[in-house]
């Protein structure tokens, strides 16, 4: 797995990429539903965006699993609802089997925790363990939370 400083520009990520099976992005993202392609992750924390389009043109033959820690990372816009046109398709599209992300903003806290448990869990069990993972793991976060599914449910696999 490719983990990456806060700080790092969009070009060295784009060309770390396709060295490493496996990507987590902490940072923060950015939806925006008029222009669904110019949505992206903050990677270099200076507004500078790692786009859809970007990711989308990607050719990763190796790519595994994706998990995208940031806000709105699988939102679709009104206007295009039926065409998912978002950051999580936009890593499938580049290749990645498996992609987590998320549906609204969510809180860093619960997003780490979450995380810490899929991480652990794929660790111990292989990739193919990941859904029930993170189902798991949304359902600890129900359990915590039970009147507020906007803190568990933006969680979202795509994949295969």
């Amino acid at each position: 797995m490719t983990l990456l400083g806060g700080g790092t520009p969009v070009p060295d990520v784009l060309a770390r990429l396709p060295h490493h099976r496996r990507a987590h992005f902490g940072c923060h993202g950015v939806a925006d539903p008029a222009h669904p392609s110019d949505s992206g992750l903050d990677v270099s924390g200076a507004g500078d965006l790692l786009t859809v389009s970007a990711v989308s043109r990607l050719q990763l033959d190796h790519a595994e699993l994706a998990v995208l820690a940031a806000c709105d990372t699988a939102r679709t816009g009104p206007v295009l609802a039926d065409e998912v046109i978002n950051l999580a398709s936009a890593f499938q599209l580049a290749g990645y089997r498996q992609v987590v992300g998320t549906l609204w903003p969510v809180l860093d806290t619960v997003a780490a925790r979450l995380n810490r448990r899929v991480h652990a869990t794929v660790a111990s069990g292989g990739l193919d363990a990941l859904p029930h993972a993170l189902h798991a793991a949304v359902l600890d976060l129900r359990d915590r939370h039970p009147g507020l599914p906007s803190v568990w449910a933006a969680h979202l696999h795509a994949g295969r």
